[in-house]
């Protein structure tokens, strides 16, 4: 027991040699003059270290620590709403918030500070409109006769945050701002509000440089602090009953570069406007802090609007403003430069004029290019081509085309799109493939940065095709002839008028006669003497055939042959046609043969002409940068006919494709394809009996033909690496 005892002595002994006095309450009484803010510690305390941050008042006491478990102490009544605690090591500092703001006095005792506050420091009024601002430090009265009704947060499309204050009982705001390290303070003065607003608003999920939203109040004031993080910039500006202040984030890397194009087709932040009356100087000061460009406006720029937008592009709305108010633009460097279109082509003349004026005087120097890759006559073309000079408008708004919808735009004398100057000449050697070009400097550098750009290695593209061809015919003819013959009496009978004449008048014996089968026989048809008498409608040509003759008496003669036919052909064609030229150059190679026909001319005489039957390939590459090829493609592969002939002369077979197609480097596409499919069947026969089960085969024939021909189209360019990476 007496152990610990022991120990709690000495560490009470250490604590207090080692921190002095510890904080253990902090109080505020108010009356209508002032407030009395009380600091008590259990034991003497030191004199404080003060200083003003900002608008903050802050209070070191050293030797110090903190027994009361707050680090913040809150008062709802009075000039002082807060006061943050804050201890470290050794040291308790507090930070009075808005202290600095006020008249204060300290009175310094034992264990005890008492801070008293009366009345507001009084600061200058500004001297000039802030930027941003329209008419928003109007409203002095002092009477809080604008209500603010609410504090919004919300992120835009650009990853910025926007924070709306929404307020009614009047038409401006008094308005003060601050920038103090990543915290924007905005301070609305002559306001009353709800105490649901005085609390914080975390937005740090919103990715937007916004943390926080801190709203105080104090003597009919509300203090908004803004916590940014990263870089950023803002831009506060007024839209009806709504103050907005949007915190752009702000890169680094561009900050410094020159402002974007104004291109009408891009996406730009929109922007509502409703003023009535408001200087048109003004107008532009606040699209210009919205906007992040730098406007330069000319003094001549005077006079009031009204104009009310809602939700359109900003610089939309600056052409809009343009032209109600008769004004144009100019861009110098990253300035945009407004002043009245008479004004704006006057400069332009004068800095034409002052442009001729200095080149007239500036000394003549030449500058020899020996290309190794382009042509001389080529780059001496397209610079004396380039060195017209023709009427044309000339817009100030950058990456915008001219045209009758933009603003007031100047409109120069010329285009001067020229590459020489007037006293410039260029020559050639073709047998070194030299240009040599007398001019200024000025217009031979940027000659020179032309030359090297064009005097590079063309890419080149082998381009090989593939035409398959593939044929299947079958073809399948049955067919029969008969031979019915005899004499009985005074009639004769016979399966044809002819036979039976024959036999009339010559007898039986003069077919069998002709026979080398006598009686009852079977073979091959080989007979011509039977082959003259039978019946020839359903026989088969060139097929193979089977005759069987049968005669039971001297008068009677029966005779029957079958014709069949069965033929099956398969065929392929492969042709493979290959070119290789340059980029964007045009190439044809073909294989064949010509073939020659007669033909009349005006004089009446007969010449000999030639007609191709060629297999050729034409196509012009056009390499893409993300390594693709377009090309313009005809294939075209035609032969002699072997079915049709004209006189002797044979028709040609013509199979072609002409398209553009898109094609990666090193792979092969499909450009085309044709498939026929051709059957047919042909049927001859003796009505009534050809229709007789079996025996209707005496009396009909039958064909049947199958044709299949299929036609396909390949094509596969490869991009060939330049001569230099070849050699190494």
């Amino acid at each position: 027991m007496k152990i610990k005892l022991f120990l709690l002595t000495i560490t009470t002994l250490l604590w207090s040699r080692c921190f002095g006095v510890a904080l253990n309450a902090m109080t505020s009484q108010n009356n209508s003059q002032n407030q009395v803010i009380s600091i008590n510690f259990d034991g003497n305390v030191s004199q404080p270290k003060l200083f003003i941050s900002g608008n903050d008042l802050v209070l070191d006491f050293f030797q110090t620590s903190n027994s009361t478990g707050k680090s913040q102490f809150v008062f709802n009544d009075g000039f002082i709403h807060q006061v943050n605690v804050i201890s470290v090591a050794n040291r308790v500092r507090l930070i009075i918030t808005g202290g600095g703001r006020y008249k204060y006095n300290l009175n310094y005792t034992a264990n005890n500070v008492k801070l008293s506050f009366n009345e507001q420091i009084a600061r200058p009024s500004m001297n000039k409109q802030s930027v941003g601002l329209i008419n928003l430090n109007k409203n002095n009265t002092g009477d809080a006769a604008t209500i603010i009704t609410d504090i919004n947060f919300r992120r835009d499309d650009d990853g910025g945050g926007i924070v709306e204050i929404a307020f009614n009982g009047g038409t401006s705001l008094d308005i003060a701002k601050e920038r103090v390290g990543g915290n924007l303070n905005v301070t609305l003065n002559s306001v009353s509000f709800n105490s649901k607003l005085i609390k914080r608003i975390d937005v740090t999920d919103f990715a937007t440089p916004i943390k926080y939203i801190d709203t105080k109040s104090g003597n009919s004031s509300l203090y908004i602090t803004i916590q940014n993080r990263n870089n950023w910039d803002y831009a506060l500006y007024q839209l009806q009953n709504k103050l907005v202040v949007n915190i752009r984030p702000l890169n680094l890397n561009t900050a410094n570069a020159v402002i974007p194009d104004m291109n009408p087709t891009a996406k730009s932040n929109r922007v509502s406007f409703n003023f009535q009356n408001i200087e048109v100087r003004a107008l532009l000061q606040l699209l210009a802090d919205f906007s992040g460009y730098n406007i330069l406006v000319s003094d001549s720029v005077t006079g009031t609007m009204s104009i009310k937008l809602n939700n359109v592009p900003w610089d939309q709305a600056l052409n809009t403003i343009l032209n109600a108010k008769g004004l144009g633009m100019k861009r110098e460097g990253n300035v945009i430069r407004i002043a009245p279109a008479a004004e704006i082509a006057a400069i332009n003349k004068q800095q034409d004029d002052n442009n001729k004026a200095q080149e007239a005087v500036e000394p003549l120097d030449t500058l020899t290019v020996r290309l190794k890759y382009a042509q001389a006559a080529n780059v001496q073309s397209m610079i004396q081509k380039n060195s017209a000079t023709t009427p044309a408008p000339v817009s100030n708004i950058p990456g915008v085309p001219p045209s009758n919808s933009q603003p007031n735009t100047a409109v120069a004398a010329t285009q001067t799109t020229k590459l020489l100057s007037p006293r410039g000449s260029i020559l050639i050697d073709a047998r070194t493939n030299t240009v040599i070009i007398n001019d200024t400097p000025s217009r031979l550098k940027d000659i020179k940065e032309l030359i090297d750009k064009i005097d590079i290695p063309v890419k080149q593209v082998l381009i090989e095709a593939r035409i398959v061809e593939a044929n299947s015919n079958f073809e399948k003819d049955l067919g029969t002839r008969l031979l019915l013959a005899g004499v009985g009496s005074n009639l004769t009978v016979s399966n044809t008028l002819e036979n039976g004449v024959t036999i009339n008048q010559q007898g039986i014996n003069a077919i069998s006669a002709n026979s080398t089968s006598g009686g009852s026989t079977g073979g091959t048809s080989g007979s011509s003497g039977i082959s003259s008498f039978v019946n020839q409608n359903f026989g088969v040509a060139g097929g193979a055939q089977l005759s069987t003759i049968f005669s039971p008496n001297s008068d009677t003669l029966i005779g029957l042959e079958v014709d069949a036919l069965e033929l099956q052909s398969q065929g392929r064609t492969i042709s493979s046609p290959k070119v290789m030229t340059a980029n964007y150059q045009a190439a044809n190679i073909q294989q064949g043969v010509q073939i020659p026909y007669q033909q009349a001319s005006s004089a009446g005489n007969t010449n000999v002409a030639f007609v191709n039957a060629t297999l050729s390939l034409q196509v012009t590459p056009q390499i893409t940068e993300d390594g693709y090829i377009l090309l313009n493609v005809n294939i075209q592969k035609d032969s002699p006919s072997t079915t049709l002939q004209v006189q002797g002369t044979p028709a040609i077979d013509t199979n072609s494709v002409t398209t553009q197609v898109r094609v990666k480097d090193g792979s092969t596409i499909l450009v085309g394809g044709i498939y026929i499919d051709d059957q047919k069947k042909i049927q001859e026969q003796i009505p009534l009996l050809g229709d007789i089960p079996y025996l209707g085969w005496l009396f009909k024939s039958q064909s049947t033909l199958n044709s299949k021909k299929e036609l396909l189209i390949f094509i596969t360019p490869r991009i060939i690496a330049n001569s230099l990476d070849n050699d190494n």
